[in-house]
């Protein structure tokens, strides 16, 4: 009886690891499927802005009447994107620091 009842026992120790195993597996392969589609996205995004950059280069080239005034214009442009996004972060950053600095006991 007891050999039975440790049998079963057993059993299903091995099934609800299997299951938890099984579901697991299908987590990671839904996480994988969506990483996929999203860098595939990200990908015919950033195609898609680079030659629209291309274009809006080409045709400040025009309006300027410059060989490289334009591409010089959208280059400043994506700097000063970079720099309005980065700088915040910095700047927070920068913060922290001058005030641990000046709140430790160590200086």
């Amino acid at each position: 009886m007891f050999e039975n009842l440790y049998q079963l026992l057993r059993r299903y120790i091995e099934v609800r690891l299997q299951l938890i195993e099984n579901h697991l597996q299908d987590e990671l392969h839904q996480l994988f499927t969506r990483a996929i589609i999203a860098l595939f996205w990200l990908f015919l995004g950033s195609t898609g802005l680079f030659f629209l950059c291309f274009a809006l280069a080409y045709a400040l080239n025009e309006i300027l009447e410059s060989h490289f005034g334009g591409f010089l214009v959208v280059g400043l442009l994506f700097i000063l994107i970079l720099t309005i996004s980065i700088l915040p972060t910095f700047r927070k950053k920068m913060f922290d620091k001058v005030s641990d600095y000046f709140t430790s006991k160590k200086h």
